[in-house]
């Protein structure tokens, strides 16, 4: 198995060189010190932050408006000044972003050593062994340009959409402990998909499905995505800061399965209008689908489906149909989705999905 995924590694039709660009975080380490040395930060100084690429793709593609960017702005100046400010010490001590910013500043010299590093080593091979796992042959081999890896600081966590990877530098030194590229490759495992997913037919989605199918794919993607990654991330060995709220969120997480499950009840009885749009089913998908699309994804493991799992990657509907499949034969141990689920997630394969 290892020497086939290295195969494809080799073989696969990826084109141009990897690259990982710091330049964000560059700018990131030259607002710090002024503001620690008591300098001056212009306006300018901060349009010059925020126009860098990494910093201007990922608050684009995140959607993130002005009052949150001002926020960060405001939170990265009191993390600066926290050692020499016992007020503001008080003020931000059980701020999370801020105590977050103020981690990594006071390990600048270990996380700067860290990125340096993955520049010196084969970073996108290690990630791409651990993708490749959760991936058929024709997405492996599936021509798409290689990813740039932007480091920049804004909040504890990475992103991937079709214009790269972001990744915090903290995050990854903190998780590239117990495994280098785990998390990495969770977002290369998302860069993948969105460069495949946007070179397919995509069909019309009918406005009162949108919201439905905004939460399937959702749970599956980020499910099988998870697979890649969660096992080291959330290992004894890894330093992830938010391993234990993590764990948390997931003993809910059949919760969750149980309403989607009664959402989706709903949505084939009778039309109502909030079951339309991504609002409410942000509140029934925990985590924009990340907990119960784990622990989906953990029974279908479980249930010896790796292969079905890996081979319709790209059917978000499968997913649902291989978990119900994994929890009937499981007795109790997972709730299930009833048939009046399962047999709209039918019609709504019917619909949408384009092979």
């Amino acid at each position: 198995m290892t020497y086939l995924l290295i195969h494809f590694i080799t073989m696969a039709c990826w084109f141009g060189p990897s690259q990982i660009n710091t330049k964000s975080l560059d700018a990131y380490w030259e607002i710090t010190k002024k503001i620690k040395s008591g300098e001056l930060v212009t306006e300018q100084d901060w349009e010059t932050l925020l126009a860098s690429d990494g910093y201007r793709l990922y608050i684009k593609n995140n959607g993130i408006d002005v009052s949150t960017v001002n926020i960060f702005k405001e939170k990265l100046t009191a993390a600066c000044l926290l050692e020499e400010n016992d007020s503001l010490s008080a003020l931000y001590k059980k701020d999370r972003w801020v105590q977050q910013l103020a981690r990594t500043i006071s390990l600048q010299s270990e996380t700067t050593e860290h990125v340096d590093k993955l520049q010196t080593m084969s970073y996108l091979d290690s990630m791409k062994v651990l993708a490749y796992k959760y991936l058929p042959v024709r997405l492996i081999q599936f021509e798409y340009q290689d990813p740039t890896i932007y480091f920049l600081v804004f909040d504890y966590d990475g992103s991937a959409n079709i214009d790269g990877i972001f990744m915090n530098p903290l995050l990854s030194f903190d998780l590239d402990q117990p495994k280098i590229g785990a998390f990495a490759a969770h977002e290369l495992h998302h860069f993948i998909m969105d460069q495949y997913s946007k070179n397919q037919h995509q069909s019309h989605i009918d406005s009162t499905d949108r919201g439905a199918i905004w939460a399937i794919k959702n749970v599956a993607n980020e499910g099988i995505a998870n697979m890649v990654d969660k096992k080291y991330v959330l290992s004894e060995a890894s330093n992830y800061q938010d391993k234990e709220w993590y764990l948390e969120k997931l003993k809910v997480a059949p919760k969750s399965v149980e309403e989607i499950n009664s959402s989706l009840e709903k949505l084939s009885s009778f039309a109502d209008s909030k079951l339309y749009g991504a609002g409410y089913w942000q509140g029934v998908i925990l985590g924009n689908g990340h907990f119960p699309g784990y622990f989906m994804a953990c029974a279908i493991e479980d249930a010896g489906f790796h292969e079905e799992l890996k081979q319709t990657v790209d059917n978000p509907f499968q997913f649902f149909f291989l978990y119900n499949k994994a929890a009937r034969s499981a007795g109790n141990k997972y709730p299930v989705f009833s048939d009046q689920a399962i047999s709209l997630l039918r019609d709504f394969e019917k619909k949408y999905f384009v092979k």
